[in-house]
C-alpha cells in the first residue's frame, strides 16, 4: 500500500495507526511477527471505552487515564466490533481494497 510504503513501514502498520487514532482500539501491526510476505493482519488488544461500574481501579480504560485491557468486557464487545467493521470500511474507501493474495495462497 502506497501511503504506508511512503512513511517506510508496512500496511499493517498503517491500519493499527489509523484505526487507534479513529476509534481508540489498539491492535498491534501483524508484520511485527513474522507474517507471510504479501499478507495483512493484527493482534489484538481492544479497549473498552468506558470503566464498568465494579471494575479494579488498576483496569480503567486507555481512555479513562489508566492502564489498557487486553479484551474489552463481554458487554462491550459488540460497540467494538462494530466500531471496528465501520472503520475497516472507510479504510478500504480510502485506500483502494485488498493487495493481491500471495501466489501460495496464504
Amino acid at each position: 500500500m502506497e501511503a504506508a510504503a511512503a512513511r517506510g513501514k508496512n500496511g499493517d502498520w498503517l491500519y493499527c495507526l489509523e484505526l487507534l487514532e479513529s476509534t481508540g482500539i489498539v491492535v498491534v501491526p501483524g508484520s511485527g511477527f513474522g507474517q507471510a510476505e504479501g499478507s495483512l493482519h493484527f493482534r489484538w488488544a481492544g479497549i473498552p471505552e468506558r470503566q464498568p461500574a465494579g471494575r479494579p481501579a488498576g483496569r480503567r480504560t486507555l481512555l479513562g487515564g489508566g492502564a489498557t485491557t487486553f479484551l474489552p468486557p463481554e458487554e462491550d464487545i459488540m460497540g467494538v466490533v462494530e466500531k471496528l467493521g465501520a472503520f475497516h470500511a472507510n479504510f478500504l474507501k480510502k485506500y483502494g481494497g485488498l493487495p493481491p493474495a500471495p501466489a501460495n495462497g496464504l
